[in-house]
């Protein structure tokens, strides 16, 4: 659904105004009511569009993050939660804005068109990990948590209430239609984005209903999840599909043996299970001709565009050719993406940039679990776990395609390492109250882990 219709013409500018103001009262010291905003408003890039015809509406979501900085320096008098990755994402924002200019020279184009959109790509990029930074320097508790997680599904149903009413009149369960495909709110991540979204967040929501025990909150949760399914579903995404099933088998191997069983239900009769329109697009991935068996015209395209990457790969293997390069050059296909990260970051970063990202990743990663092994709160367990099992998800959806740098997609994943770090510092808090009894701390904790300072 629009911004605009429903409630009348009027509704952008109510929502332009409010986020001015939420901006200037978060500058004036109440930072966080401007990130229950932001997190609000991050996925819906749609509906942001229509904010467009105001005054510096280009940068909406920007103004309401300098209020969450302004009133965080106002109020703390520093900006950043000390974590520790903070010199690790120094270091790789600092590698990428390196690669950013490596790319002017190897386009040989320095026009303030390519050049300002390349560096606003690595802005909006970088700007991600400087969120999550300063989320968990904003989040005290765990009742703030809990509130940003509010917004986020708040947030996932009204792109639910978008991706449905872009599909009115379409029986989506009947048969597989190409063009009846939907990004709904999340725009240019396009659908397939979109389902990466949906896969990953959902995961994490899935944890925190395990250990919910309020019947409200846990019906409220199902019926968000419910509505996520069906975006994923219906996004007739097949990398989408693997990636929340990734997340579901880490998930049943870590913690809910359960969800094995329900996940091999799903593998084993799939033909019986899922909507005809969901088996017709998995019947499309593996083609029998006259010749033998193929994937279908997509996998067989992204198979070539794999193949072209790696050959630009070895012409310049050490630092490849420079950041977001690679839909500036020409491709088989007009295609702007390799549709994988992975190869992605091969061809624009090389061997070194693909060695800090995986390593971040990794370290990303070990964070949430060191919070599940960790902490005695069911609710931060589960914060750390959620992390964990959604990572596992965005590892996977990333071979598909760049489900990594758009904010409106990736954002929180963000979002939720600030949670992650907010729960190692609580968690640590809580073990140095009672040095008798807790337990060895693990490596990630002991040192490295600063509570913030008023």
């Amino acid at each position: 659904m629009a911004l605009h219709t429903g409630i009348g013409h009027f509704l952008p500018l109510v929502a332009y105004l409010v986020g001015l103001g939420v901006a200037v009262v978060g500058a004036l010291g109440r930072p966080e009511w401007a990130l229950y905003l932001y997190t609000f408003m991050l996925p819906l890039q749609t509906s942001r569009y229509k904010l467009h015809a105001y005054p510096l509406g280009t940068h909406y979501i920007d103004i309401i993050l300098l209020g969450c900085v302004v009133g965080l320096w106002v109020k703390e008098g520093s900006i950043f939660a000390k974590t520790p990755i903070n010199g690790l994402l120094l270091f790789y924002a600092f590698f990428l804005f390196l690669s950013l200019i490596r790319g002017a020279f190897f386009l040989n184009d320095w026009s303030l068109s390519v050049s300002y959109q390349r560096l606003a790509y690595w802005k909006c990029y970088i700007e991600m990990p400087f969120v999550a930074l300063v989320a968990a320097r904003i989040i005290k508790n765990e009742a703030q948590v809990k509130r940003l997680l509010l917004f986020m599904c708040l947030s996932m149903v009204y792109v639910g209430r978008d991706f449905a009413s872009s599909n009115r009149g379409h029986h989506l369960a009947a048969s597989f239609v190409q063009t009846h495909r939907s990004a709904s709110a999340l725009g240019y991540a396009g659908v397939n984005g979109m389902a990466a979204f949906e896969a990953m967040i959902t995961i994490f929501l899935l944890t925190i209903y395990f250990v919910e025990k309020r019947l409200s909150v846990k019906l409220g949760l199902l019926f968000v999840m419910a509505v996520n399914t069906y975006c994923l579903l219906f996004s007739f995404s097949r990398g989408g599909w693997l990636g929340f099933a990734a997340g579901l088998f880490a998930l049943g191997v870590l913690k809910y043996r359960k969800l094995l069983v329900l996940l091999a239900v799903v593998v084993i009769g799939w033909q019986v299970v899922l909507p005809r329109s969901v088996q017709q697009r998995i019947e499309m991935t593996d083609q029998r001709t006259t010749t033998g068996r193929k994937l279908d015209t997509s996998g067989e395209e992204r198979l070539e565009l794999w193949r072209n990457a790696l050959i630009s790969f070895e012409q310049r293997p050490i630092i490849g050719s420079g950041f977001d390069t690679y839909g500036f050059t020409y491709h088989e296909g007009l295609y702007r993406d390799t549709h994988n990260y992975y190869m992605k970051a091969l061809v624009e970063t090389g061997i070194v940039g693909l060695v800090i990202f995986c390593w971040l990743f990794a370290r990303m990663t070990f964070l949430g679990y060191a919070l599940f092994w960790r902490a005695e709160d069911p609710f931060w367990k589960a914060v750390g776990l959620g992390f964990t099992v959604a990572m596992a998800a965005t590892l996977v959806v990333n071979m598909f395609g760049d489900r990594w740098t758009y904010q409106q997609l990736d954002g929180y994943l963000w979002i939720l390492l600030a949670f992650v770090f907010r729960g190692l510092i609580v968690t640590k808090e809580a073990a140095a109250t009672q040095p008798e009894t807790a337990p060895a701390m693990t490596p990630v904790l002991a040192g490295t882990m600063h509570p913030a300072t008023s």
